[in-house]
């Protein structure tokens, strides 16, 4: 029981630090704090699955979070936007594309290569007085 109440305090204190800097997109976001923001941000859209207008107010919470978490690394926010980039430019071609099922396996072969590259990123230990970019 106290380690189930261990983690509910840390996801609590994980959402209340996103929530206070939710448009902020300087300073740094340590990693366990990233990641239990994270879990609780996918777990609220999960469940507003249905109600898309609080799931895409939640969704883009998770964006100044990353760029954070990104500064911390020594990564420029940058990193982000294009690894987006890439997600959505291989969606939107593998949709194009339609029914031709090599060009969209390879499409989505880039797009996990591409969220794989940012989680590994965000994996990365914090850097000790990181100039934000």
């Amino acid at each position: 029981m106290k380690r189930f109440s261990f983690y509910m305090h840390c996801l609590k204190e994980g959402l209340l630090r996103v929530w206070r800097n939710k448009f902020n997109m300087k300073g740094c976001c340590p990693r366990s704090d990233y990641w239990w923001s994270m879990a609780g941000l996918w777990g609220i859209i999960l469940l507003t699955a249905f109600f898309p207008p609080i799931s895409i107010l939640v969704f883009t919470a998770t964006i100044p979070l990353t760029v954070q978490r990104l500064h911390d690394t020594g990564k420029n926010g940058s990193w982000l936007a294009g690894a987006l980039a890439v997600i959505f430019t291989t969606r939107i071609a593998a949709r194009l594309l339609g029914a031709c099922l090599p060009a969209t396996i390879a499409m989505t072969c880039i797009s996990v290569m591409a969220l794989c590259g940012l989680v590994y990123l965000l994996c990365q230990g914090s850097i000790p007085n990181t100039v934000n970019s």
